[in-house]
């Protein structure tokens, strides 16, 4: 009976751990919603609603083939689309309509990437004693880094899972084989391959433990070969159902090359750029989102290094071969990331699983020795692995409770209706949107600048129209900076520019990197022609610095440490400055 019971409770912990990966991955996932959206939500959107209507509109039929379909289809799946039969009675009523349909996005980016807590489990109880196989379930439900992108509607912190899943499967061919594992092993690399292009990352893996499981000679070629076919049968159905624009005639849509770039479905590759550039950024992600697991992550390559240096017997067969199907994925895929001078922080989300499963190992390697040197000892380092373990949650939590708070935006809209006359026209630089309603004159007159799929505000209003808006209304006019003409007429007069919109307040979100000449340069102009009446930052104390903390911060020039700064955000959003002009 206490067998049983044991057998059953670390998957039930595992549960509780997928429970509370889940609530940390709900809590304000609407965040900047419907004010600033990260900028591939958009591809999407776009996707889903093609789905749902049946047709692809030619505004965005670019984007349909910008992403392979997995999420898109899964969010449109997972609920019906949104047909509202009454009117919308307040503004927070419209407001949360707006958002709501990116909002389902996210959900299923967050549902994808829960998988990658049980696949860690499952993959680090093979070299570790529990509970640090749960443990390492529990950094990767609390991995800052995967949070971060888990709340966002893009295909990364999916991916992870999904790769982290793959290669699980592919051990469990090595190990086991048979049509099952292999039907197992295609679903995983499919679905992977059907979040995003670099999922095929994992099909070395997948290849070298069928070649590993053929020399130790447990399976026959031919069985081998019979089940080699069924995986590539599955992978290649999942690639038509996910990638249908490959299949028909687009600009898009296509695979191929031209001179030194690449070309996959509107991803560009420029093979030139392949120089080693992205190796920096993919060690500075690492640490800046996720310091403890960095650290403790290296500890554990460390300690992996030295037991194969001083064991006194060799590693059996299913154990190397282990170790090189998990290495058959981290080791080519961190090359290429790191030679691609363009690779972008999200890059390195599919290491976190093993990032993951490393510190647990760090931990329980660290609570073996200090038993070594007697009881006290050991209840000290299970002490630290407590605490360090807590750490890491509360980081996590700290991030996404600031997502649950009214953003800078929202408080910049609270505090237009509290100060601004009803009469007043407000210019605003449209890198953000108010959610305010607006009059139909203005309404009309910024069309020009923001009648674009990526304003998810402006779009709802615009199909709405005025007759539908109940309440105050304000004359919010956007920033006309869409063509090159009049960036550059801003950039050459700014307060020449900013006069001329005869505004009576200007809102700007601000920036402190110095590359952004026009944005600097209309801050400047607004602080000489008019008055600063109101600033509005995340952080808990405005210490003066000009960092947004929303999504696409690898375009910011200075960061501080992103896992430090969320441990001090009281919210999310740009830092917003209000000016009045007369």
């Amino acid at each position: 009976m206490n067998g049983s019971r044991t057998r059953l409770l670390a998957p039930c912990l595992l549960i509780l751990v997928i429970a509370g990966g889940l609530f940390l991955r709900l809590h304000g996932i609407g965040f900047l919603l419907p004010g600033q959206s990260e900028p591939d939500g958009v591809v999407y959107s776009a996707q889903v609603k093609a789905f749902q209507q049946g047709f692809i509109e030619d505004e965005t039929k670019n984007l349909y083939a910008f992403y392979p379909h997995l999420v898109s289809r899964l969010a449109a799946g997972i609920a019906a689309p949104l047909v509202e039969t009454t009117p919308a009675t307040d503004l927070a009523e419209h407001v949360a309509r707006a958002a709501e349909p990116r909002r389902r996005i996210r959900i299923a980016v967050a549902l994808l990437s829960l998988l990658a807590i049980p696949a860690v489990w499952l993959l680090t109880r093979r070299c570790v004693d529990p509970p640090f196989d749960l443990i390492a379930a529990v950094f990767m439900a609390a991995s800052f880094f995967t949070l971060w992108f888990a709340q966002q509607a893009r295909p990364h912190a999916a991916l992870s899972a999904l790769l982290c899943l793959g290669v699980l499967a592919a051990l469990h061919v090595r190990a086991v084989g048979g049509w099952k594992a292999f039907v197992c092993a295609g679903l995983a690399a499919g679905l992977a391959i059907g979040t995003l292009q670099s999922g095929t990352a994992v099909l070395p893996a997948l290849a070298l433990a069928v070649v590993l499981r053929a020399a130790a000679r447990e399976e026959s070629w031919r069985r081998l070969a019979v089940g080699a076919s069924i995986a590539l049968a599955i992978i290649a159905v999942t690639f038509i159902l996910y990638y249908p624009f490959v299949f028909t005639a687009g600009e898009r849509g296509d695979i191929g090359t031209s001179e030194s770039t690449l070309r996959l479905s509107g991803h560009l590759v420029d093979l030139k750029l392949f120089n080693g550039g992205g190796f920096a950024t993919v060690g500075r992600s690492l640490w800046e989102y996720d310091p403890l697991l960095c650290a403790l992550a290296v500890c554990g390559i460390l300690f992996g290094l030295h037991a194969l240096a001083t064991r006194n017997s060799p590693l059996s067969r299913t154990q190397r071969d282990s170790l090189w199907i998990v290495l058959a994925f981290v080791v080519p895929y961190t090359v290429v990331i790191g030679l691609y001078a363009r690779t972008y922080q999200r890059f390195a989300l599919p290491l976190v699983p093993f990032e993951c499963a490393l510190a647990a190992y760090a931990l329980c390697r660290v609570v073996g020795l200090a038993a070594a040197l007697g009881c006290l000892a050991r209840r000290f380092a299970e002490l630290a692995v407590v605490l360090l373990v807590a750490f890491q949650v509360f980081g996590a939590w700290r991030l996404v409770d600031a997502r649950a708070q009214p953003s800078t935006i929202d408080e910049t809209a609270r505090w237009i209706e509290r100060n601004v006359a009803p009469d007043a026209r407000i210019s605003f630089l449209p890198m953000m949107e108010l959610p305010l309603l607006y009059t139909p004159a203005a309404l009309q007159a910024s069309a020009y600048a923001q009648y674009d799929v990526s304003f998810l505000w402006f779009r709802y209003l615009h199909a709405l129209g005025p007759q539908a808006f109940v309440g105050r209304t304000w004359d919010l006019r956007a920033l006309a900076l869409v063509t090159p003409e009049l960036r550059e007429s801003a950039r050459a007069d700014p307060d020449a520019f900013l006069r001329a919109q005869d505004a009576d307040y200007f809102v700007i979100p601000v920036s402190g990197d110095t590359r952004r000449a026009l944005l600097v340069g209309l801050r400047e102009a607004a602080a000489r022609i008019g008055t600063r009446v109101a600033r509005i930052s995340p952080d808990g104390t405005d210490e003066g610095e000009d960092l947004l903390f929303s999504y696409q911060d690898d375009d910011v020039e200075r960061t501080t440490p992103w896992f430090a700064r969320g441990l001090r955000a009281r919210c999310t959003g740009p830092i917003v400055e209000i000016y009045s002009l007369r």
